[in-house]
């Protein structure tokens, strides 16, 4: 049976797992399901309809579900609400608001949020992912596996964060940020995340990938003209591929590219 403290407030309507843990003044309103071995530490605010699943943990102040910050929303309205998977940690404050459309606000699995994060309404955030301290993610912006946002960080409504990007800490990204790439302090990509690579066991994509980036990036061809010239010139190479991809299906354009010599040597 879950471990629930009697200061906890829990609707009728809520699904809780047997070996789940609600601690002192947390309240779950709505259909909200709490998976296995999820824990509330305490003072955690849950509005269904939110599906949490299995091993998460969230920090006292975390408030996950409620209406979005979109003055056309009718805030009665519960919608698509939210979905997180398994095995994340949500630190103090962390705040999830609930979707405006048919497809919910979603959070993978194994991801760590850290104090004050903030993912706006209809976000999509993948796997594996560090989001610093305040970070804030505005509505509809997608983040895929494996990045890293640094602390005080923003992104624009709209936006997408590619696979195993790194975000410096206190930028703002108002583009699409290229996957496999760092966008640092001057707003600016400025080369291949090598060491992310690395770490990853995804070493010998570093030198095609650098040739990509080349390529949309520095060589002034349009992304329609550099989108093909990868497909031919490094088809060999999934994750190129991949990053031909992100390019061709950017709507709000790309973060602005250069060239930094410590990132070309790491």
């Amino acid at each position: 049976m879950a471990t629930i403290h009697p200061t906890a407030i829990i609707d009728t309507r809520a699904q809780i797992a047997d070996d789940a843990d609600i601690g002192p003044w947390c309240r779950i309103e709505g259909n909200v399901n709490v998976g296995p071995g999820t824990r509330l530490i305490a003072n955690v605010h849950l509005y269904g309809p939110l599906t949490l699943g299995s091993n998460n943990t969230l920090y006292p102040n975390t408030a996950i579900g409620f209406a979005p910050q979109d003055r056309k929303y009718d805030h009665d309205e519960s919608g698509a609400g939210v979905v997180i998977g398994d095995n994340n940690t949500l630190r103090e404050n962390v705040t999830i608001h609930r979707a405006t459309h048919d497809i919910p606000t979603t959070l993978g699995s194994d991801n760590y949020l850290m104090a004050g994060a903030h993912l706006a309404h209809d976000t999509v955030v993948g796997s594996r992912c560090n989001l610093a301290n305040n970070v804030l993610l505005a509505g509809h912006v997608t983040v895929e596996d494996d990045v890293n946002i640094g602390g005080g960080s923003a992104v624009h409504q709209n936006c997408r964060i590619g696979q195993h990007a790194m975000l410096a800490g206190i930028v703002a990204a108002i583009q699409d940020v290229t996957p496999f790439c760092i966008y640092f302090h001057n707003e600016q990509i400025i080369g291949i995340n090598v060491i992310g690579l690395r770490r990853a066991g995804l070493k010998e994509h570093i030198k095609p990938l650098k040739r990509a980036y080349e390529i949309v990036g520095l060589s002034g061809l349009a992304n329609k003209t550099a989108v093909e010239k990868i497909r031919t010139e490094l088809a060999d190479d999934p994750l190129c591929q991949q990053f031909a991809d992100f390019v061709e299906k950017t709507t709000r354009g790309l973060c602005t590219f250069t060239r930094n010599k410590d990132a070309d040597k790491a």
